[in-house]
């Protein structure tokens, strides 16, 4: 199993730097291409962003310690499970997500405090950005 999880590791690694490219990319384009008005929408959208990290996290990372815990008791059965379960539970999130994003943006981006003129660039975001990662 010790092999297994060294295996993983640069999988592990690839996931958190792609995540923080993420960003970087995010805000130079936004900042620099795009203007000001898009950075502000991107940083009223960044609390969403920052919950589907959030929840793929906490879900990958339990069903990765009960499936090693059933991994290491022989019950490969109960693993499946697991990693079944958890793949249908982050599914299920990123459709309800990705249907919000596309059906009710405008509701979202005032949800998250967007104001004014700005409403309309974080639903963009909704509709261009959180459709299509989620």
């Amino acid at each position: 199993i010790s092999t297994l999880f060294f295996k993983l590791l640069p999988v592990q690694i690839i996931l958190v730097a792609v995540t923080s490219l993420n960003s970087i990319i995010d805000s130079a384009m936004a900042g620099n291409l795009i203007g000001p008005q898009a950075l502000t929408a991107l940083g009223f959208f960044w609390p969403v962003i920052t919950f589907m990290n959030m929840v793929t996290a906490i879900l990958s990372g339990g069903a990765t310690i009960l499936c090693d815990k059933f991994m290491g008791k022989n019950q490969t059965e109960r693993s499946k499970s697991v990693f079944t379960l958890d793949v249908l539970v982050i599914l299920s999130i990123s459709a309800v997500l990705t249907l919000s994003s596309l059906l009710i943006p405008d509701i979202l981006s005032h949800c998250l405090g967007a104001r004014g003129d700005i409403i309309k660039p974080v639903a963009h975001y909704f509709t261009k950005g959180a459709a299509t990662c989620c």
